[in-house]
Formats: structure tokens, sequence, C-alpha cells
């Protein structure tokens, strides 16, 4: 992929994270947002997005029907795409409390699988588009086998985003300031290229 090609990816992924995280912070409670806040305050790494004009989200000069987003907030520093995921239970070590799985598209019914489970608490969510789910990596979740004919299904498909965070990326973020620092005399910031 060309650089241009790779920086309009990065755009449009990166506007899917915005929307998602903004949509969280309008609809989940303080006590969930306030975990996921004081993680990036406390670490003040640079978050997704940041390299995007603030206050213009999906807006550009080729757009149809631009909009204009204000009074954003950047995602996290981190997230996953994925399409038809399956996962046994599992636990996952991140440095805030919360993640949050956005399915976007659900073809399928409780007979194909793909059921999100939170073991610990016996909870099984049926997934469909749409569906915003919150739960605690530490807990044991995961979801059930999926059945699925062919790679292409079209009897069953399932895609969406997650905000997680590896419990290992403010250790490497502040690993990467000092080395900036080091190399360039300063730190990294939002606003820096280097």
């Amino acid at each position: 992929m060309s650089s241009a090609e790779v920086d309009q990816l990065n755009f449009e992924t990166s506007s899917i994270f915005v929307l998602l995280w903004n949509l969280c912070r309008a609809h989940l409670p303080l006590e969930v947002i306030g975990d996921v806040d004081k993680f990036l305050n406390r670490e003040n790494m640079v978050r997704m997005g940041s390299d995007m004009k603030r206050g213009m989200v999906g807006a550009d000069e080729n757009s149809t029907w631009p909009i204009t987003f204000h009074e954003i907030e950047m995602p996290p520093p981190s997230g996953v795409a994925a399409l038809n995921y399956c996962h046994a239970g599992h636990t996952e070590q991140q440095p805030y409390k919360y993640a949050f799985s956005w399915t976007t598209g659900y073809i399928g019914g409780l007979e194909k699988g793909g059921l999100f489970y939170i073991s610990n608490f016996g909870i099984c969510i049926s997934l469909a588009s749409n569906t915003l789910i919150v739960w605690q990596p530490k807990h044991v979740h995961g979801t059930s086998l999926q059945d699925r004919q062919v790679d292409n299904d079209p009897d069953f498909s399932q895609a969406g985003f997650a905000i997680v965070t590896s419990s290992q990326l403010p250790r490497v973020w502040h690993n990467h300031e000092r080395a900036a620092e080091e190399i360039y005399g300063h730190k990294s910031d939002e606003d820096d290229s280097t």
C-alpha cells in the first residue's frame, strides 16, 4: 500500500474508534468512563486519532455529506477490528477496568453460534448488529463456536470493533518518550510527528 492509502485507512479506522468512544462517553455511566479517563490522564499517552483535525471527523473535500463534530474526545490509544472473532474462555490484563466491544454487523442466529459469554457471572449475550458490550477483561470471557460452512458463509458473519489496551502499552509508550527525549531533546506529544 502507498503511504497515502495507509494514511487514508488509518484515518477511516480511527474515525470509527472516535465515533465508538464518543457514543460510549454519551451513554455509559460515569464510573465506567471515569476509570478510562483516569488511565488516560495518568499515562498522558497519545490517543488514537490524535493527528486528526479536532472538531472534524469524516469530513474532507471529497465527502458528499461532510459531518462536523464539536467537543469530541479522542479514544484510548489502542483497539482492534474483528471479523468472525472466536476465542475460548480467557482473561486479559489491561491498565483500566473495562473493555468496550461494538458489533457493527451480524448475520445469523443463536444456532449459528458466536455468542459472547462472561463466564464469571453466567452471562450469555446474543449478538445483533449495533450491539455494545462493556465488560471487565479480568473476568473469564469468550465466544461460543461458530457454525460456518465455508470461509464466506452467507448465513453467518459478525464484524465489530473493540477498545482494549495491553497492560504493556504504558511501559512501551514511556520508553518511547524517554528515547525521543534522549535523541531529539524533547518528549513526544500529540502535535509532534517524530
